[in-house]
């Protein structure tokens, strides 16, 4: 095993050398429509994590469509009970 490349089994994957990708939407699934098959293209991306914070529109059609290992989808639901630390 290099410094590349690590075994993180209690992830369930290897973590290779590259770039993560991370976005987090809101009601945003039309761009990120837009955006996620620019994001696809570039070979260095090894992963997109996308973290959807309780959106009134699912992403789950856009993740759905293009069915690809690098796109790492975080759910957040029911978060309305959360407030600001500081106000």
């Amino acid at each position: 095993m290099n410094m590349h490349t690590m075994d993180h089994s209690a992830l369930g994957k290897e973590i290779k050398e590259g770039i993560s990708l991370i976005t987090a939407v809101k009601n945003r699934s039309e761009k990120l429509e837009k955006i996620l098959p620019n994001w696809l293209s570039f070979p260095e991306i090894n992963e997109i994590i996308i973290v959807d914070w309780d959106s009134d529109n699912s992403i789950e059609p856009i993740i759905q469509k293009y069915q690809n290992e690098k796109i790492a989808p975080i759910f957040l639901r029911h978060l309305n009970h959360i407030r600001p630390l500081a106000a």
